[in-house]
C-alpha cells in the first residue's frame, strides 16, 4: 500500500506493508508505464520485515515521472506470498485546440499535454514531451501521436 494514490514530482511515495508474519525479508518490484528511461524498474531487495510483520520503503518521484503509472509487486522471500498495488504521478491535463476537418475526410488537431494539479512549484503548466496520446472518436480508436516540446525562439 502507498500513503497516497497520486504524487507530484519531488514528493516521496511511502510504500509499506503489514501482516508479513513468517517473512523476515521481502522483495519489492516497481515497474513504470510508460517505461520512460533505461532504468524503468525500481526494485528493492531484501527489505527487512520487523517482528510485527511490517516493512516500509521510500520511493522518490522525479520530474520525468509525470504521467507515469507505477505497478508494485511485493514478494515474501520465505512464504512466497505476493501483494500488488498501483500508484501514479498523473497530475496532467490535455488541451485540444485548432481541430479542423470535413465529414468523411481527415481531421487535424493540435493537443497540448501539460503538468497540472499538485506539481512541483514553478513547473505547473510546463509541456510534457515523449508521451503517446491516443485519439478516439465515438469510442473507436482513430490514431495516436507522440508529444514534443517546441523551443521558443527569441
Amino acid at each position: 500500500m502507498t500513503d497516497k494514490l497520486d504524487y507530484a514530482p519531488g514528493e516521496i511515495a511511502v510504500i509499506s506493508g503489514s501482516g508479513w508474519i513468517g517473512d523476515s525479508k521481502v522483495d519489492i518490484y516497481i515497474d513504470e508505464d510508460p517505461a520512460l528511461h533505461v532504468d524503468y524498474q525500481h526494485d528493492f531487495y531484501d527489505v527487512l520485515v520487523d517482528e510485527n510483520g511490517n516493512w516500509s520503503v521510500n520511493f522518490q518521484i522525479e520530474q520525468y515521472h509525470v504521467g507515469v503509472t507505477f505497478y508494485v509487486t511485493v514478494k515474501g522471500l520465505y512464504t512466497l506470498r505476493e501483494a500488488t498495488t498501483v500508484f501514479t504521478d498523473a497530475n496532467t491535463k490535455i488541451t485540444v485546440e485548432n481541430a479542423s476537418g470535413e465529414s468523411g475526410g481527415s481531421i487535424t488537431l493540435t493537443a497540448t499535454l501539460q503538468q497540472s494539479g499538485n506539481g512541483t512549484p514553478g513547473k505547473n503548466n510546463d509541456p510534457i514531451a515523449n508521451r503517446t496520446l491516443s485519439y478516439y472518436l465515438n469510442d473507436e480508436f482513430v490514431g495516436s501521436a507522440v508529444t514534443i516540446v517546441q523551443e521558443l525562439q527569441h
